[in-house]
């Protein structure tokens, strides 16, 4: 229980931001300052949502779904004349949702639809919209705010709890290995080779899935180093 809880620790400790990003992705759609864009599918859409990605204030790049693509098409070309309508309609497009930052301004996301004309080519981005914040909702989802922070405490309090579960017959064990064959800390070499593994297994876990932080890395680490504190002083049998 002790290596999966620490394994557990150092993973969303070391992927925070990326773990907020896949919870937030309703909550930044919903309000956050976004357009939809219909793009031949003649150009390769992967490279254009990447290059958007890179553009300071953008904070997200979506290639719709084919039923959302529809209803897009729908709104977009809402109110345009018929032969604009019959037009498109012969067309193969892909739809993609650009959600921008909330502190960037309207002239700042002009500009990021103009650089998406340059990349697409002005004849196959049929249409763009900018939705501004609702702010009334926000209250709604604030909460995923600090779903992480609150997983990562729950994890740290089990970890802790699993900790010093193992105190007693750790110690106990180790003082009838030291009064029978005279060795000396057995408990502190016991749960510092203990530590070394998890921490080694962790951070491998941590590397394995995406680029850490290696910051949180470190705190995580050193927490749990800080443990040997506990067998510090000599073993007894009552532990």
């Amino acid at each position: 229980m002790f290596f999966i809880l620490t394994v557990g620790m150092f993973s969303i400790a070391a992927h925070r931001s990326q773990l907020h990003s896949k919870l937030g992705v309703q909550e930044t759609q919903t309000h956050r300052p976004y357009f939809h864009a219909l793009i031949s599918d003649k150009q390769n859409i992967s490279w254009i949502s990447r290059k958007l990605r890179e553009l300071p204030g953008v904070e997200l790049v979506e290639v719709l779904p084919q039923a959302e693509l529809n209803q897009q098409v729908k709104q977009l070309l809402a109110g345009m004349d018929q032969e604009v309508i019959q037009a498109v309609g012969m067309l193969d497009v892909a739809g993609i949702k650009v959600i921008a930052g909330p502190e960037l301004e309207t002239r700042s996301i002009d500009l990021i639809k103009d650089y998406l004309k340059r990349l697409a080519g002005s004849e196959t981005t049929i249409g763009a919209t900018v939705v501004a914040p609702k702010l009334k909702s926000l209250e709604k989802f604030q909460w995923q705010n600090y779903s992480i922070e609150i997983a990562l405490a729950v994890v740290a309090m089990f970890w802790l709890i699993s900790i010093f579960s193992l105190v007693k017959p750790l110690r106990k064990n180790s003082y009838l290995i030291e009064q029978f064959q005279r060795r000396h800390q057995v408990a502190l070499k016991t749960w510092g080779v203990v530590v070394s593994m998890s921490v080694m297994i962790s951070v491998a876990s941590a590397f394995a899935w995406r680029s850490p932080d290696l910051i949180a890395l470190g705190i995580c680490s050193m927490c749990a180093y800080i443990t040997l504190s506990v067998y510090t002083k000599r073993s007894s049998w009552e532990g």
